[in-house]
């Protein structure tokens, strides 16, 4: 029956390729300098600004060789940021976001023609990954020790970052300079851990939790995603992300010995700023509460939860990160 059921969804993985691809369109083709064994970066948006420039200096500090962005209706087009940049190229998508899964089979036909035998991130600009030793190790020396350890995935725990207060978060020249100058702050517990059965675990908590689901915890939204993995042809994405198949990809506590996780920062109160963010976006993404209180200027930051980030072994202490066995 597994073997059926993997049969059937390598199909569907496969027509729906096909179909999706037929929509998308190359704006600049650098993927010639690709090399396998390098690792990428891949990240789809309709709102680019020049803060997207130090997202990418972020990534190649990293260690992050090529970058594959998807531009789906973006007023200012990605492909006049990055005219001149040899490691980025540029894709466009017609149709809507919804109906590509939140962007997610867009990504499948990207990931698939380009990422096969290479480890790939998946961050949209103004979410940065951080990973154990960020400071001192490059992303390709964990990718490397997660393919000898056999573990193609790299979860990730999403987190808000927020400012200590309203007026820090607004400043004109929040959107263009590094984002943790500005909101260095993030709620250091409240999480736990759920297991959905046949390995699969779900996170959840957070400044969602705090803010909106207090009477009912399990409402809240999932915060652990897959943020790295090592592609493969026969690999994709279903279900807007939440679900990335074969489903042994999934299974996070099947994993003998510790797992080493990441942790994935966003910026509401700069995300906010965005000509293009309405408040509609906002609440699908962030949720009612948390784009409520952005929208009235309130401070996001709750003495005794929010702790100041500055570097990943401020993660790490509260172990909302893991090295595992990665020593």
């Amino acid at each position: 029956m597994k073997v059926l059921n993997l049969i059937f969804w390598q199909y569907v993985g496969f027509w729906k390729y096909v179909y999706y691809r037929l929509w998308m369109r190359t704006r600049i083709d650098n993927t010639a300098n690709i090399r396998r064994g390098d690792v990428l970066l891949l990240a789809c948006d309709n709102t680019w600004d020049e803060q997207v420039l130090h997202f990418c200096d972020y990534y190649r500090s990293i260690g992050v060789s090529h970058f594959l962005f998807i531009d789906h209706g973006a007023e200012q087009e990605c492909s006049k940021i990055f005219a001149t940049r040899d490691d980025v190229s540029v894709f466009s998508a017609a149709g809507g976001l919804k109906r590509a899964g939140d962007g997610y089979e867009w990504r499948n036909v990207i990931l698939r023609r380009f990422a096969t035998q290479n480890f790939c991130l998946l961050a949209d600009p103004g979410e940065y990954v951080v990973c154990p030793f960020a400071e001192e190790r490059k992303i390709g020396e964990l990718a490397d020790f997660l393919k000898n350890e056999k573990r193609v995935s790299l979860f990730g725990t999403r987190l808000d970052a927020y400012a200590l207060d309203s007026d820090r978060a607004t400043d004109d020249n929040a959107q263009t300079q590094n984002p943790f100058e500005h909101c260095c702050y993030f709620d250091k517990d409240g999480y736990y851990h759920k297991d959905l059965g046949d390995g699969v675990a779900s996170v959840k908590g957070g400044l969602a939790l705090r803010l909106s689901h207090k009477p009912d915890p399990a409402s809240s939204p999932n915060l652990n995603r897959v943020v790295g993995v090592w592609w493969r042809w026969n690999y994709c994405f279903h279900d807007r992300g939440r679900v990335l198949r074969p489903h042994k990809l999934m299974r996070l506590l099947d994993l003998k010995g510790a797992v080493v996780a990441a942790a994935v920062f966003r910026f509401p109160q700069i995300a906010a700023r965005k000509p293009s963010m309405t408040n509609e976006a906002m609440v699908r993404i962030y949720g009612t509460e948390i784009a409520n209180t952005v929208a009235e200027n309130k401070t996001l930051y709750h003495e005794g939860v929010s702790t100041r980030y500055d570097s990943s072994a401020d993660l790490l202490k509260t172990g909302i990160i893991s090295s595992g066995d990665w020593i």
